[in-house]
């Protein structure tokens, strides 16, 4: 088993309470009260460690990130029911299986990657298939897995079929940044809604820069629905069946 870390998004920006709404989900689905194993994938500063262990007061967290000033962050907390670790298969394998696994965030390269036509160089879709399926590994049937802001589509990777969503239909789950097919090419770009008025990525930055908003609804529309189509635009929770 590999202890090579894998570098995937490396902004370590994060917030409590960020995924806190998604965990709730999780938590109605698992239980909260249970004794479960949660992962955090790109824990950070371990802020999702934190939330993780407030939705689910009787759960052992594991934090993994490959950034050493995150680490250090993180292990500073010194949570009696947190574990952080360098997140290696090696490293993390051992300490599931996992109930609920959460990498939201980082499946991705961003700002990196913002207005490419191509990002097959830059993150070829192999790098996040792998990834998933090292994720789904650590995963029991049954399991919750979060992913948000990916540049790809779950539907399209290898696991994908053991999956049915947790939930469809919020926007809230749709990821903002653009995503892309396997072959790297744009598939769909995030369509901003506030109050009844749209706006592309680019116009609602240029409309945040002077005034900063939230927006009230969110939607992927595709760049050619009749190439590349099909995905769940607005899932973030799997379902691992049995």
């Amino acid at each position: 088993m590999s202890d090579t870390p894998v570098q995937h998004q490396q902004n370590t920006h994060t917030q409590l309470g960020r995924n806190a709404e998604m965990m709730r989900l999780a938590a109605n689905h698992l239980g909260a009260e249970a004794p479960l194993r949660a992962l955090s994938f790109g824990c950070s500063d371990g802020s999702e460690c934190l939330d993780f262990a407030k939705v689910f007061p009787n759960a052992t967290v594991v934090g993994a990130d490959v950034d050493a000033k995150a680490l250090a962050t993180a292990r500073a907390l010194n949570h009696p029911r947190i574990q952080v670790v360098l997140s290696t298969p090696a490293n993390i394998a051992p300490l599931g299986p996992f109930d609920v696994i959460f990498a939201m965030n980082v499946l991705c390269i961003y700002p990196q990657t913002d207005g490419l036509p191509d990002i097959a160089q830059a993150y070829p879709f192999d790098k996040f298939d792998e990834e998933i399926q090292r994720l789904d590994s650590y995963l029991k049937p049954g399991g919750v897995l979060g992913i948000f802001n990916a540049q790809y589509y779950f539907d399209d990777t290898r696991p994908a079929a053991k999956y049915k969503p947790l939930v469809t239909g919020s926007y809230k789950h749709g990821a903002w940044i653009t995503r892309y097919r396997p072959d790297g090419r744009p598939a769909s770009n995030s369509i901003f809604e506030m109050y009844g008025t749209s706006y592309t990525l680019p116009q609602w930055r240029e409309f945040t820069k002077t005034q900063p908003a939230a927006y009230t609804g969110m939607r992927h529309e595709w760049v050619d629905d009749e190439a590349y189509s099909g995905r769940h635009t607005d899932v973030s929770l799997w379902v691992k069946q049995a």
